[in-house]
């Protein structure tokens, strides 16, 4: 569980960190980013539907309830989700997914997996942006954006943090490749661009198991 941002060291004052961070914004701000699309109203009860199973899930899995009543919780939140149709609304699901940073395939369980796959995509970025001649420098300003930690281990695919953040996250919480920055440890740190924090902060607080979380 990622519930506290002191569970993880970021190595800030490392130069192959700060420069990975560097072109994580560089490319993030070059791209035309939405965060706000228009949804019918139809679409927007079905989400607060969403929202409300979300709740419901992670206060369940956070309780200290008996069993059986968790049971019976987390089979009405699945009801809930199943009303709501979630699949269909994850609007901005390709939204700093670029084609050219794709990795293979995503996260396993096996943690040298998991530093080979964000490897590749911070050492695609930084080629594909030397050839646009958009280098950059090693930096520690966020430039108003936010460190986000995920624990590829830990996540429950629940699907709700995609859901909360329209599309941010994927089914197993996973943030868009185009902000991951490094591999530390066993987590993934990602440069969140300041119009999406609110966004990516609703995916957060609909993660019960806490797999995600601000540095």
């Amino acid at each position: 569980m990622v519930s506290q941002s002191e569970h993880i060291r970021l190595p800030i004052d490392e130069e192959w960190f700060r420069q990975s961070l560097a072109e994580a914004i560089i490319w993030c701000t070059g791209l035309p980013l939405e965060n706000d699309p228009y949804e019918s109203p139809e679409v927007k009860l079905r989400r607060e539907l969403a929202r409300r199973a979300g709740e419901l899930n992670r206060r369940t899995y956070l309780s200290n309830w008996p069993d059986f009543i968790k049971k019976v919780q987390y089979r009405r939140a699945s009801r809930m989700f199943s009303r709501s149709r979630l699949e269909e609304i994850a609007p901005l699901e390709t939204q700093l997914r670029s084609l050219q940073l794709k990795p293979p395939f995503l996260f396993g369980t096996a943690r040298e997996k998991s530093n080979e796959i964000v490897k590749r995509v911070v050492s695609l970025r930084a080629e594909t942006l030397r050839g646009q001649n958009r280098s950059a420098l090693p930096t520690n300003e966020l430039e108003g954006g936010k460190l986000l930690v995920f624990s590829p281990e830990e996540t429950l695919s629940d699907g709700a943090a995609r859901y909360a953040s329209k599309g941010f996250f994927d089914d197993d919480n996973v943030p868009a490749w185009d902000t991951w920055v490094a591999h530390v440890e066993n987590y993934v740190v990602s440069w969140v661009p300041p119009q999406l924090i609110e966004l990516v902060d609703a995916g957060v607080n609909a993660n019960p198991e806490q797999c995600i979380c601000w540095a």
